[in-house]
């Protein structure tokens, strides 16, 4: 007998008031309308799915860690890059351990190990490559070969981010690493640390690129392929749920080609 293919699995990775959990919104709706059981999971393959569509609300215990790190990331920065490799290779490990029990598509919203790494190597100085490292670039690696995965990264202009993490302060939502990147001496590095994600994930996991400066849903959801784009001049067709079952049909498979949005 023929083996199941392995649930998909969407990783969306971006860094701070890039619209993660917005665009994970709408995925896990498109999926779920469309038929598609799913399941969301906040920071890690393996982490515990939650129902939360938020991650701002963050408790006394996560603020304390940032704050931490954020204080010794000067001290500890050259331990940094290999422990966000060795953390990232037995979170893919224990993922493809224990994955497909329920038989549900998961949506991952950001990678810690990853969004640390980015951190750290978008500290380098400008005219410095980027290496990762042997060990850490074998995990990458390990990633990218993990059945039926797909990975988004979000992008998005210094000023789109300037507002946002403006919002926050003015709602009391910024934590520590907001509070960093949202400093004005640190404008150009925030925008080294994405420009690093977005390296990262287009040259070892094979990311779709999404510019995320205003996108609505129907475009988000055009962007993930998970609903085709709404014509400009055609009235859209009819067909109700069938319709949107077949847009999103393609996420009962193993394996998916990105596109360049």
């Amino acid at each position: 007998m023929a083996e199941s293919p392995s649930p998909p699995v969407l990783l969306i990775l971006g860094v701070d008031a890039s619209g993660k959990d917005h665009v994970a919104n709408v995925a896990v709706g498109a999926l779920t309308a469309g038929g598609v059981p799913t399941v969301r999971r906040p920071g890690w393959l393996c982490a515990r799915a939650v129902a939360r569509r938020s991650s701002e609300d963050k408790g006394g215990a996560r603020l304390a860690q940032e704050r931490l790190f954020v204080a010794t990331f000067p001290l500890l920065r050259p331990l940094v890059i290999p422990l966000c490799g060795a953390l990232l290779s037995a979170d893919v490990r224990r993922f493809r351990r224990s994955r497909g029990a329920d038989g549900k598509t998961t949506v991952v919203v950001s990678h810690t190990p990853i969004r640390v790494l980015a951190f750290a190597l978008g500290h380098r100085g400008d005219d410095e490559p980027l290496r990762v490292g042997r060990r850490t670039e074998r995990a990458l690696r390990e990633l990218a070969g993990t059945d039926g995965l797909r990975v988004v990264v979000l992008d998005i202009s210094a000023e789109v981010r300037a507002a946002r993490l403006a919002d926050r302060a003015m709602r009391g939502r910024l934590d520590h690493l907001d509070r960093y990147l949202a400093n004005p001496a640190h404008t150009a590095l925030a925008e080294r640390i994405e420009a690093t994600l977005v390296e990262l994930a287009v040259r070892y996991l094979d990311a779709t690129v999404v510019h995320n400066d205003g996108l609505d849903d129907d475009a988000i959801a055009a962007a993930l392929q998970l609903r085709p784009p709404r014509p400009s001049r055609a009235p859209r067709p009819r067909g109700g749920a069938s319709s949107r079952r077949r847009s999103v049909a393609g996420w009962r498979g193993d394996r998916y080609r990105a596109a360049s949005v």
